[in-house]
């Protein structure tokens, strides 16, 4: 529940079949800065002690399963947690959800990772609990790579009508063409969906979709919660600033040691503004910062 009284509740969209078999199952990276932290980030997973929160259709249990000594998988979506059983039945998968990680205990892990903007299902109130879990549950020194989706990215503000750019990178031409060019592009966008039966049912559902979940669209300083375009607009997701991704970190005590865009570009530490889809951030939780499995 946040602050305005809405809720934000994406379980029924995550557990379709279509959304799992969308993440794939196989080891492959979501983007270029995923593979940038999970590279960064070898020395606590290489023989540690690692929880994959989110894990969808198993891809990132493909990538971190064969390099850890012990896997921990989980997933608010009990379907997926299913299917992530029954594609890898020797691996640790439990249906659990990143706010409440009780079946844990204190320093438990190495590292954490929470992939594919997956703490951005969550209201934003909700945000700072599952980093203190997080935070819990990593040993001293032990590292937390999340991903977040960018309010100033090309993402944000997409609608059935006006769809995000398709290089995922272009915030500056999207915001011209919301200003400028909305009724005329949305138009022609709206002739299109007509112009077949399949892509006319495509496009109306998908309208359904947006006008239902834009209600709960809402802001506050350098966040907001929007209409995701995935999925045929069925999913509310959280988007924040740059600079709100380093406040966010910092107030729940870790120590930023890297943030990459979607496309594998490192931020500099004096960057404040970013018109990336999205964010990688490795962080470090207080303590020794050495990697490996505690007790080396």
């Amino acid at each position: 529940m946040s602050e305005s009284g809405k809720t934000t509740d994406n379980r029924e969209a995550w557990a379709k079949d279509v959304t799992a078999s969308g993440f794939g199952g196989g080891p492959s990276w979501s983007d270029p800065g995923e593979e940038a932290g999970v590279l960064a980030a070898a020395r606590w997973i290489d023989r540690a002690n690692v929880l994959d929160v989110g894990i969808g259709g198993c891809r990132t249990t493909s990538i971190l399963k064969p390099r850890a000594i012990r896997y921990v998988g989980v997933d608010f979506a009990p379907a997926r947690v299913e299917a992530a059983r029954r594609a890898h039945p020797d691996a640790d998968i439990r249906h659990m959800d990143a706010r409440s990680l009780e079946q844990f205990g204190q320093g438990e892990f190495d590292f954490v990772q929470f992939s594919y903007n997956g703490i951005d299902s969550v209201p934003h109130d909700d945000r700072a609990q599952i980093l203190s879990e997080f935070h819990r549950v990593l040993r001293p020194g032990g590292a937390l790579l999340v991903s977040t989706l960018n309010i100033q990215g090309s993402l944000f503000g997409a609608t059935p009508w006006l769809p995000r750019s398709s290089t995922g990178s272009a915030g500056s031409v999207r915001a011209l063409a919301r200003k400028v060019k909305r009724g005329v592009y949305a138009s022609a966008t709206v002739v299109r969906a007509y112009s077949s039966g399949a892509r006319r049912h495509q496009f109306q559902l998908q309208a359904r979709n947006w006008h239902r979940l834009s209600i709960q669209r809402e802001t506050g300083d350098g966040w907001g919660l929007d209409v995701l375009d995935a999925l045929d607009f069925t999913v509310l997701a959280h988007f924040e600033s740059l600079r709100k991704l380093r406040s966010e970190l910092d107030c729940a005590h870790f120590d930023i040691k890297h943030i990459w865009t979607d496309t594998g570009v490192e931020v500099p530490t004096s960057a404040g503004d970013s018109t990336a889809a999205w964010f990688q951030a490795l962080a470090v939780a207080p303590g020794r910062s050495t990697g490996g499995v505690q007790g080396e």
